[in-house]
């Protein structure tokens, strides 16, 4: 395939490394379907990146599934899970809570994606 017929999802697509590699791969010729959960920071990259699919949603949320399916529009060449999560302290000292959240938006996260593909 061609690709420019191709498309990559980036999740975390706003972040400092989000940010860059939505510019690696635009400038390589791919579609990128740009998931995070800020509307303002979405709008804020399509203005920079021409060409490009915003798509708001939470990864932490099962309604992320649906929201990235309905955002391709073509074949899927690669996947970039990369959310930002911090967690203060360490697996010892961080609030268990934050550890769990931490682990629903990288593992479950990355389960969520998966389906949406």
């Amino acid at each position: 395939m061609n690709t420019a017929e191709e498309l990559a999802i980036v999740v975390g697509a706003t972040g400092a490394f989000g940010n860059a590699i939505v510019d690696r791969l635009t400038a390589a010729g791919l579609g990128v379907v740009a998931v995070a959960r800020s509307a303002e920071s979405l709008a804020a990259l399509q203005d920079r990146v021409p060409g490009l699919t915003a798509c708001v949603a939470d990864i932490g949320d099962d309604s992320a599934i649906s929201a990235i399916a309905a955002a391709v529009n073509r074949p899927v060449r690669m996947v970039v899970h990369g959310p930002g999560v911090a967690v203060a302290g360490g697996i010892l000292s961080a609030p268990t809570s934050s550890m769990v959240d931490a682990v629903n938006i990288k593992v479950g996260g990355l389960l969520r994606l998966t389906r949406a593909v």
